[in-house]
């Protein structure tokens, strides 16, 4: 959300080049893709599935069936399936469609 919509594709250029060169020791490399909804996740997605990042972190999660769309992107990539997933719930109604288990 810090990067302009003009920006959006040397940012991820840039991320992911300094995913690929390291130098991060033994600590978890965690990207954060544009929002569901936007011109740029999917891009987002592909590239980090790609790459040598451990985690991918999706933004404004809502419900369970954005979770479910970003497994079929990252099957599509061929993401490693050592790649984790981490959601983001920051609103109320993802709040409300978390169940617990």
């Amino acid at each position: 959300d810090a990067v302009t919509p003009e920006k959006k594709a040397e940012a991820r250029e840039i991320t992911m080049r300094m995913v690929e060169e390291g130098g991060y020791g033994d600590k978890l490399i965690a990207v954060r893709a544009n929002g569901v909804g936007t011109p740029w996740m999917k891009d987002d997605i592909a590239a980090i599935a790609a790459s040598k990042a451990d985690i991918l972190i999706i933004p404004k999660v809502s419900s369970p069936d954005t979770l479910f769309m970003v497994n079929e992107l990252l099957v599509k990539y061929q993401a490693k399936r050592t790649l984790g997933v981490w959601a983001m719930i920051e609103t109320a109604k993802a709040v409300m469609s978390v169940k617990s288990s």
